[in-house]
């Protein structure tokens, strides 16, 4: 299993450019966080990470993203959550809890009263502590405001790029776009971001200034910067022992990020402000499963982009990994990789997972992930074997 969590930070300025499109003037709005939606995230299995970001656009609306306790705090029993006052809403039902002090997601699945809501995930004991409720399902702005959706590139120097911290297992990637000026003085309160110009899933939103929003005056252009940061885990050897199943062989092995080419792990904004696809870790692309011939031990991955030299072992068997299929806001896909009795057979010491590029001639297999088996696992012509991988992402949630 590999897991991926995001966060998303942004910061807006009002520009103004001269009639060759240099930047003459600017001040600065606002930054934050942007929270993404479950929306953003369900779209991940029909495409790119950074291509929920293609679009930004504005709005006067007053609806907020969130809403914190107070004074109020919350009990879980169970999946039961008691507030010590009024405080659940109808409406609440969808919505993300998630207590101070915790990070860990409650949606609630239903309303008792206004005191008492039931969440989903695993049953366990919490608080009493105080809280802030998430509304995930947002899927639009409350009030679009005179400027449409813009995916303009800026141009000045480091607006857009990427990096990759191996130590932290952080990549980071960022884009710089600009909107069409503003024909009158307006406050805008809110913003998102979606996959296309209208319509389409809003994959993000967040309240300017906390809503008290941003001022911009006739002629004056919104610089927005994005910045999109996804932690990859495990970067680590992992210990995944083998679960006991009647009639089925399972190995034990560990497992941890290797050769992790930036240009294949996640979608990023290259220095031109170009989407580039990687493939391991966007759920929307394609995976493979590559034996290899060699018990080398897991090392971590580089803490930079330098991935000269050769993968670890040599390439043995590669076979197509099919996507299952996915659920609505598990943000969990699993990958199937089967060896029929006619493939494979032998010494199998450390598999791949990783990406094939069919359009190579032969084609070419770039690696991400390597298991290592605790001891040499022998496939014979009355063996079937299957891999199965599983592919989770999510969001950092900040109260």
């Amino acid at each position: 299993m590999s897991h991926i969590r995001a966060s998303v930070t942004y910061s807006l300025d009002a520009v103004r450019l001269s009639a060759a499109g240099e930047i003459v003037a600017a001040r600065p709005l606002a930054e934050g966080r942007n929270m993404l939606t479950d929306g953003g995230l369900n779209e991940l299995v029909n495409r790119t990470w950074v291509n929920l970001f293609a679009y930004f656009q504005v709005g006067t609306g007053s609806d907020p993203i969130k809403r914190d306790s107070g004074g109020i705090t919350f009990t879980q029993a169970g999946n039961t959550v008691t507030a010590s006052a009024a405080f659940f809403d109808a409406l609440d039902v969808g919505r993300v809890l998630v207590l101070d002090g915790d990070g860990v997601e409650l949606r609630i699945t239903s309303r008792t009263s206004s005191t008492v809501a039931v969440v989903g995930g695993a049953a366990r004991n919490f608080g009493p502590v105080e809280g802030t409720i998430h509304y995930v399902n947002r899927t639009a702005l409350s009030a679009a405001g005179p400027l449409a959706a813009f995916s303009t590139l800026g141009t000045n120097s480091g607006a857009h790029g990427s990096s990759w911290d191996g130590v932290s297992g952080v990549f980071s990637t960022w884009v710089t776009r600009i909107s069409a000026a503003v024909a009158a003085n307006t406050m805008f309160t809110e913003i998102c971001w979606r996959a296309g110009s209208s319509g389409g899933v809003v994959s993000g939103i967040a309240s300017i200034n906390g809503g008290a929003g941003a001022y911009m005056l006739t002629g004056e252009q919104l610089r927005v910067r994005l910045q999109l940061d996804r932690t990859i885990a495990p970067i680590t050897p992992v210990a995944v022992p083998a679960p006991v199943v009647a009639g089925v062989n399972r190995a034990a092995w560990d497992v941890s990020a290797q050769y992790v080419a930036e240009n294949i792990m996640l979608s990023k904004w290259n220095a031109a402000g170009v989407e580039t696809q990687g493939a391991l870790f966007d759920p929307s692309q394609n995976k493979n499963c590559v034996r290899l011939d060699t018990a080398t031990a897991l090392r971590a991955p580089k803490a930079d982009y330098d991935y000269s030299g050769t993968m670890i072992g040599t390439p043995l068997n590669s076979q197509e990994a099919t996507p299952q299929g996915y659920t609505a806001n598990s943000f969990a896909r699993d990958y199937v990789a089967t060896y029929p009795v006619s493939a494979a057979n032998g010494v199998w010491r450390a598999v791949c997972f990783g990406y094939e590029n069919p359009t190579n001639n032969p084609p070419t297999v770039s690696y991400g992930l390597r298991m290592l088996f605790a001891g040499d696992c022998v496939k014979t012509a009355d063996d079937t074997l299957s891999f199965t991988f599983r592919l989770t992402w999510g969001r950092t949630l900040v109260n």
